[in-house]
């Protein structure tokens, strides 16, 4: 059964839920129907931390060698400081 089948039947029938003191038996329920989502998401969720770390990497060190290359630029005296910022 599909977790948001088991929170809606849960929901829906709670006073009979609560009545027979089954509250317990549909928190079971719903967190082992939940376990293989959350797995997946979890997988999901390191890829998706991986692909954002390298992007923002790739463009910090595009930055650091535009950087290196102004720094000896202005060491060979090609270029002056101010033109390296804009």
């Amino acid at each position: 059964m599909n977790f948001l089948q088991v929170a809606i039947e849960s929901i829906e029938n709670i006073r009979t839920v609560a009545s027979l003191t089954r509250e317990d038996m549909f928190y079971k329920k719903f967190k082992d129907a939940l376990a293989t989502p959350y797995k997946s998401a979890l997988r999901r969720a390191h890829l998706i931390g991986i692909t954002f770390s390298t992007s923002q990497a790739v463009m910090f060190f595009a930055y650091a060698a535009s950087f290196w290359l102004g720094a000896y630029l202005i060491q060979q005296s090609e270029l002056d400081y101010i033109d390296v910022f804009k």
